[in-house]
């Protein structure tokens, strides 16, 4: 019996198994019209978001960021959640993963990035808590540590999270919940753009705590 011919192929070079996927993240918008994504453009490494014709809205060279998610607000804006590790001091570590969400609008204007107008939010975005549409208008929700100043003007850090809504047509950044210093909190935000409930935990002792927009025990 002969030996199919698929068998007998030379095997790819060594480079091709190191060699990251030409398309990566893709995301499609809400109508099913345009689609973004993470690709290898003539060698080089690029988000593109097509339209429902295959042409091309928007070109933008990523390098080599490390893209961890493409999200769409309505039709005409893409966000790119990416990571980035840092050198910290003065923490138990030395290094940690920072988030960014870029804002990148399809008609021209410029990317921008979420809390960029805010240096008392710091650390980046912690955790993307999804969009929503409200009269017309697109708001993110994110988790950030919120800075304050003393009496004596040393900046302190609320070491927990803060959850803001974030007008992605203004760039207007709104807390909408406040620090939780006994843990760990999650939230989920109504309708209305306010916090419908919270689920708290704490590791010393592994006790979790749901609670309703009133703070009643569920």
């Amino acid at each position: 019996m002969g030996i199919p011919t698929q068998a007998m192929a030379a095997p790819p070079p060594l480079e091709a198994y190191g060699k990251l996927p030409a398309l990566e993240r893709v995301a499609m918008s809400p109508s099913g019209e345009r689609i973004a994504m993470i690709g290898d453009v003539e060698g080089v490494r690029r988000l593109v978001v097509l339209d429902q014709q295959k042409k091309p809205l928007i070109v933008v060279p990523v390098e080599d960021a490390k893209v961890r998610g493409l999200y769409w607000a309505g039709e005409d804006r893409v966000l790119a959640y990416k990571s980035e590790t840092k050198e910290i001091f003065g923490f138990n570590v030395d290094r940690a993963e920072f988030g960014t969400m870029v804002v990148i609008p399809l008609d021209g204007s410029p990317m921008w990035q979420v809390f960029g107008k805010y240096p008392a939010i710091r650390g980046g975005v912690q955790a993307f808590g999804g969009i929503q549409q409200r009269s017309g208008k697109y708001y993110g929700y994110f988790v950030g540590n919120s800075y304050t100043l003393d009496s004596k003007d040393t900046r302190q850090v609320c070491r927990s999270s803060v959850l803001y809504e974030v007008d992605l047509q203004t760039q207007k950044a709104s807390e909408i919940a406040p620090c939780f210093l006994g843990g760990s909190r999650s939230w989920l935000v109504g309708t209305d753009g306010t916090v419908a409930a919270t689920l708290d935990f704490t590791s010393l002792d592994g006790r979790w705590i749901v609670r309703n927009a009133k703070g009643d025990h569920l």
